[in-house]
């Protein structure tokens, strides 16, 4: 018995997954990277390595990075890529968000060249890594140019060398190919399209309403956003339209920030309740009227398929792949808004005022129930896969990669 994990490694390919989180998690690409490994995990096909990050990833998005702490975080982001060169692993699986992964990726290059790279790629992220600031000296701006460059640069250059790479949508690929620099015939050969999914809390709570249209709960927030901040665009300037029209309304906000932001949006009129669990999202789901997205970078967004599913109508900006997801069919002589798809209205970016109008609009229209009939929470879910057939995909993928490695040898 004490030698059945060898036996079991010796007949198993070694998978590794660098920034696993081992909690539950609001961030929907690091939710994605939970729901996939936990299926293959189960599988029982591949041996499994997980090596956590989750603390340097939450501290870069919920904290003011400066120089000195970058440094630090690089130490911790090293750490963590040792951990899983030292797995051996004959796949590593990278998330394509963080300096750990692009560290892994190197040191497997030079240290364990025969080992595959499996990137995990949701969307462009083009936030810089150290925030540039005005009040810091010249040497330092200098700095931060150069670090920022030097992740751009290194992130896409991990992108074209990865020996496969999944993503969630058509629009996601589509930046593989625009913005990461792959030909057509790289994106043919390496990329697939495993798509996303939500939580089964949501789709429970959909189910049931499917078989009981009655909603006890009181609905007393007017509007609700769930998300990174920034990702938003013109959130404030939204909020202060309806405000203007509206000035009872109500507007809560649920997501990762930092204390300085939900100090500002308090001031502003807003609620951010930060980080909440499963089920206290699940309540203020409930309570909910109108959902709130003005956000310009998703590869899927899982809180805007969460939100038709429990059967609140969306407000977003029209950005690729929702277009992809819930437009049916193109409106040629409609360039600001489109509502093709029932549940959801997307906007034309910038046009702020349209998306406060449109908010209320809908707004006035509801009484205390939700508007969507289960029949339109079934349209909804049509278009979400489960994590199970999310995994198998990616357990394809596995097997691919690691079948043309042993032809190789």
């Amino acid at each position: 018995m004490l030698y059945e994990p060898l036996r079991q490694r010796t007949r198993r390919p070694v998978v590794t997954i660098l920034g696993y989180p081992s909690k539950p998690t609001a961030m929907g690409g690091l939710r994605w990277l939970k729901r996939v490994t936990d299926y293959i995990e189960q599988k029982d096909i591949f041996y499994i390595k997980k090596i956590h990050n989750e603390r340097t990833i939450a501290k870069k998005i919920t904290k003011n990075k400066f120089i000195l702490w970058t440094l630090f975080s690089l130490i911790d982001d090293t750490h963590a890529a040792l951990k899983a060169l030292f797995t051996n692993p004959d796949i590593a699986i990278l998330d394509t968000y963080g300096e750990a992964n692009i560290i892994l990726w190197i040191l497997l290059r030079f240290f364990k060249p025969n080992a595959k790279i499996l990137s995990i790629f949701h969307h462009y992220e083009p936030t810089p890594t150290i925030p540039m600031k005005n009040n810091n000296g010249m040497l330092l701006r200098r700095f931060q140019l150069y670090y920022n460059h030097l992740i751009e640069r290194a992130f896409k250059n991990m992108i074209k060398d990865s020996d496969r790479i999944i993503t969630v949508s058509n629009s996601s690929m589509h930046q593989l190919y625009s913005i990461c620099g792959l030909t057509e015939a790289e994106i043919s050969k390496k990329v697939v399209i495993a798509g996303a999914g939500i939580d089964q809390f949501v789709l429970h709570h959909s189910n049931n309403n499917n078989n009981n249209d009655k909603e006890d709960t009181e609905k007393d927030i007017d509007f609700l956003c769930i998300g990174r901040i920034d990702k938003f665009e013109g959130i404030e300037k939204i909020w202060q339209l309806i405000k203007h029209k509206h000035s009872k309304a109500n507007f809560v906000m649920i997501g990762q920030a930092t204390d300085e932001q939900i100090h500002k949006f308090s001031k502003l009129g807003i609620d951010h309740m930060g980080i909440l669990c499963e089920d206290e999202k699940l309540e203020i789901y409930s309570r909910a009227k109108v959902f709130l997205f003005p956000s310009m970078r998703e590869g899927f967004g899982m809180a805007v398929a969460e939100s038709l599913c429990v059967g609140l109508p969306v407000v977003a900006w029209k950005i690729p792949v929702f277009e992809e997801l819930y437009c049916k069919t193109k409106d040629v002589n409609n360039t600001n808004s489109n509502s093709s798809f029932e549940g959801i209205i997307l906007i034309e970016p910038k046009n702020y005022k349209l998306f406060a109008d449109e908010s209320l609009m809908i707004l006035n229209s509801l009484s205390n129930k939700l508007t969507m009939t289960p029949c339109k929470r079934k349209i909804s879910l049509k278009i979400i896969k489960t994590w199970n057939e999310i995994g198998d995909r990616v357990i394809t993928v596995l097997k691919d990669m690691v079948n043309n490695s042993n032809g190789c040898c």
